[in-house]
Parts: structure tokens; C-alpha cells; sequence
């Protein structure tokens, strides 16, 4: 442990805000911590109430922790460590229970949490980059990752090292941040779902709770009320059917996504995509819009600086849980706000991996 104490000391120096955190095993992971923020500094039109990131089992956190680099799954449980090929091929339900067994307070990244964290990157005006274009970013000639995995059938790279890419691929663009939301492999994230189409969450970032119940059958998942006027009547009741009446659904409109209150009208089991910068809402009270846009689900009116982030959903399936920020070949479609909603939780791929975090309880 003394070991372990020097290099957290000598890791507060250089970077204040980035800690080890100790494990049920002893064993550190390397997390970077955030301080509560109000909807007014990360929304042109928010409020000065604190991001929903912040606000768990009742209590409002002053601060969160976040892994600065992507899941390594060892012995069961995933750790935040540099120079790691970064464990993919997980369905949500191991992902989850890789992080819960590493004791109190360590839990997967959350929906809420990953909205923070983009709405922050864009507001400070730092969103970054990563390895969207086998082992680079499409935007950079100059820079690339170490590979971590076998290329692929035509040489390319595909996952790289975890933190091995160069400074833009931290969320501040500096070494204190946190790296790889961008690119590299997509990212299972908790507390947020589609049922039918319908918009469903476990409130506020309830679903950083260890002792939670995120399953599917889980009864800790509302729907949201799109003529809500505050957290008092936002989440409601779900009816299993993705039909409940007045909450928020996904519709498919002139080809692109809209969050609404009426019935959905281009129902499909598929995944289709459009750009997130495209998406729309309609029936919607005031409250209602900005909860969706703090949770990074809708983008400002007249805001174009989202880039070319994609947007997939299957808005017809029973159950589909989110991925967010891309992988090694989704080009300029991957970043912060990209959104895949086409899969079951019992999906996993190459290109599918997940991200520890950690709630002082």
C-alpha cells in the first residue's frame, strides 16, 4: 500500500483533479474527479439547478469520479489503468457487475455522467478526439495510438492502448482529463433505456447506486413526462408496453429523430441512424426539453457545434440499452454525443467495451 500511496501523491502533483482509488482487492484504478456544475454553465438556456449527474438517492454530490481510461477487466473486475487493451465482447449485465465487484461506491458509467462530461467538453470548448479512423482520428495525419489488438483483414488498427493517443483525445485536451470518449470502442452506460420507443431512465443518477436493480424487469425504471413542469411529476409510472400515457417517445420524422409526446408514427426494429445534430422535439413542456438536453438526448435550438456525431436507434424493440461515443471506424460519426440504441444488453462485439466510475457513498 505504501507503493500505491507515493504514486497517488506523485499523481496529485501533476494532475490535482486525477486520483487512485483502492478496490475491495487493494488494487488502484486511476479516476479523475468532477465537480458539480448548474445547468446554466453547460446549457445556453439552462437553469441554476445542478445537473442531474449530481443528484443520487436524494442527495446533491458536490463532486463524481470518473475512469480516465477505458474498462480492463482482471480478476472480474474492471480497472482504469493506462497502456491497456481495453476488455470488448461484454454484454451490459457482466460490464455492470465487473464494476459492483469492486466494492462500495465503484459502479459502470452512467447515462447521466457521460452527459455531464459532453456538455462540459463542449462548453469549454475541448470536445475531443480519439481513434475513429483506425488507430487515428479522421481530422489528425500526424498522431496515432499504439495498437492493442490484432488488424484487421486489410492491416488496419482497431482498439488501441488505453490513454496512448496524443493530448486532443482528452476531454481537456489536456493530460489531466479523461481519454477515449471519443472513438476506440463504443461504451455501455447505465440508467437509460428505449422500451417500444419510449424514453425510460432510473431517475436523476440513481443508477450509480451499487445496490440498484438495473435489470430489465427492474421496477426502479420510469418513464418520462413530456408536459412535466419539475422532478415532482417528470418521471412517472412506465406501462411495460412502451405506450404510457404522456410520456416522452422516439419517432422517426422526414429522417430524422424526434422525441415527442404523441404516438409514434415510423415505428421500425432496426437500426437506423441520422445525425444527433438533427434531432427534434415536439409536445414537450420547457422542463421537459431540458432535462432531455441535459442528459445530452437532444441537442440546443439553433446549436450546428455537435459536428457530425451520429444518432442510431431501433425504436420498435422490446428493450435496446445506449452505447455513446463511437468506435475505431466510425469516422466523423463518432464523438461525445454519438448515440447507438439499436442493441439488447445481451449484446457484445469487438467494439463494444464500457468504462468504470466510482461514488463516494
Amino acid at each position: 500500500m505504501a507503493n500505491f500511496d507515493l504514486t497517488g501523491l506523485a499523481l496529485s502533483m501533476v494532475c490535482p483533479t486525477n486520483k487512485l482509488i483502492m478496490d475491495d482487492k487493494g488494487l488502484p484504478g486511476v479516476y479523475v474527479e468532477r465537480k458539480a456544475q448548474p445547468l446554466n454553465a453547460l446549457l445556453v438556456n439552462g437553469d441554476n439547478s445542478i445537473h442531474p449527474a449530481f443528484l443520487y438517492n436524494g442527495i446533491q454530490k458536490d463532486s463524481l469520479f470518473f475512469g480516465k481510461f477505458l474498462a480492463k477487466v482482471h480478476a472480474s473486475r474492471a480497472y482504469s489503468l493506462p497502456g491497456e487493451d481495453p476488455t470488448a465482447n461484454i454484454t451490459f449485465d457482466t460490464a455492470d457487475r465487473y464494476c459492483k465487484n469492486k466494492g462500495d461506491g465503484h459502479h459502470i458509467m452512467t447515462a447521466a455522467g457521460w452527459a455531464f462530461l459532453a456538455l462540459l467538453a463542449k462548453k469549454m470548448g475541448t470536445m475531443p478526439k480519439g481513434n475513429n479512423n483506425y488507430g487515428k482520428d479522421i481530422s489528425e495525419s500526424m498522431y496515432q495510438a499504439i495498437p492493442s489488438m490484432a488488424l484487421d483483414s486489410n492491416g488496419r488498427i482497431q482498439r488501441t492502448a488505453t490513454g496512448t493517443g496524443p493530448l486532443t483525445w482528452s476531454d481537456t485536451g489536456a493530460i489531466d482529463g479523461i481519454f477515449d470518449l471519443c472513438g476506440n470502442v463504443w461504451e455501455w452506460l447505465a440508467g437509460l433505456r428505449l422500451v417500444f420507443g419510449e424514453l425510460q431512465v432510473i431517475p436523476y443518477n440513481n443508477a450509480a447506486d451499487p445496490t440498484i436493480d438495473l435489470s430489465a424487469t427492474s421496477t426502479a425504471w420510469r418513464a418520462i413526462r413530456a408536459a412535466a413542469t419539475s422532478y415532482n411529476d417528470l418521471f412517472i409510472q412506465p406501462n411495460g408496453t412502451g405506450t404510457t400515457s404522456g410520456s416522452v417517445k422516439l419517432d422517426r420524422v422526414s429522417g430524422h429523430w424526434q422525441w415527442q409526446a404523441a404516438a409514434i408514427t415510423d415505428q421500425d426494429d432496426s437500426g437506423r441512424s441520422a445525425a444527433f445534430a438533427s434531432t427534434t422535439c415536439s409536445g414537450l413542456s420547457a422542463f421537459c426539453k431540458l432535462y432531455l438536453q441535459a442528459m445530452a438526448l437532444l441537442p440546443e435550438d439553433g446549436d450546428t457545434g455537435y459536428g457530425e456525431d451520429m444518432f442510431y436507434a431501433n425504436n420498435a424493440a422490446e428493450e435496446r440499452l445506449p452505447f455513446r461515443g463511437g468506435n475505431w471506424n466510425d469516422g466523423v460519426g463518432a464523438g461525445v454525443f454519438a448515440l447507438y440504441f439499436p442493441s439488447p444488453r445481451s449484446h457484445s462485439n469487438i467494439y463494444v467495451g464500457f468504462r468504470a466510475a466510482f461514488e463516494n457513498l
